[in-house]
């Protein structure tokens, strides 16, 4: 299953780009051109810094992350008429390292946690977005074979919200 979704999402890509070099002054219904943008991030947190996503109390617990890799990656497939401004959006993280503060610190990428966020979304004038958000947090590698539960209260327990989203000084307007 997981492998037909990304065969269709790089297909779409792939028709999105091919579309995209059309000369028309007109982009088409489905799949205009920019129809898919995001951006991809990477951290590393110097010894002594490391991330803490809530797992555990030291002594004797590792589940300290010193690399952090994000993405954000928006689709708004449709480029006229009433569906228009309704966007898709995912925005994962993950968490990697092996450290325990004062004790031990190592340059270990040992995955930790993956964070998913996914939603969809309406373009509203001034650069205002209402959206809807699912957020869950699964557990990786030696802690999900530990059985380490993600507290469902906590800040990386499931949830789903509704917000408001206010781009200024020019970002997010690009061709929309």
């Amino acid at each position: 299953m997981r492998r037909t979704v990304a065969a269709l999402l790089l297909l779409m890509a792939w028709c999105g780009a091919a579309w995209g070099q059309d000369t028309a002054k007109q982009d088409h219904l489905f799949l205009p051109r920019h129809w898919i943008r995001g951006y991809l991030d990477f951290d590393v947190a110097p010894q002594h810094h490391e991330i803490d996503l809530g797992l555990c109390t030291p002594p004797g617990c590792s589940a300290f992350a010193r690399y952090a890799w994000s993405a954000y990656v928006e689709a708004q497939p449709i480029s006229r008429g009433l569906l228009k401004p309704v966007f898709v959006f995912a925005a994962p993280k993950l968490y990697g390292g092996n450290n325990e503060p004062q004790v031990n610190y190592t340059a270990s990428a040992a995955l930790i946690a993956w964070e998913r966020e996914a939603g969809v979304g309406w373009q509203l004038p001034h650069g205002v977005q209402l959206r809807l958000t699912q957020h869950q947090t699964f557990l990786l590698g030696r802690f999900a074979k530990a059985g380490v539960p993600v507290n469902p209260n906590g800040p990386y327990g499931a949830n789903v919200r509704v917000g408001v989203r206010w781009n200024f000084g020019g970002y997010g307007s690009s061709e929309r």
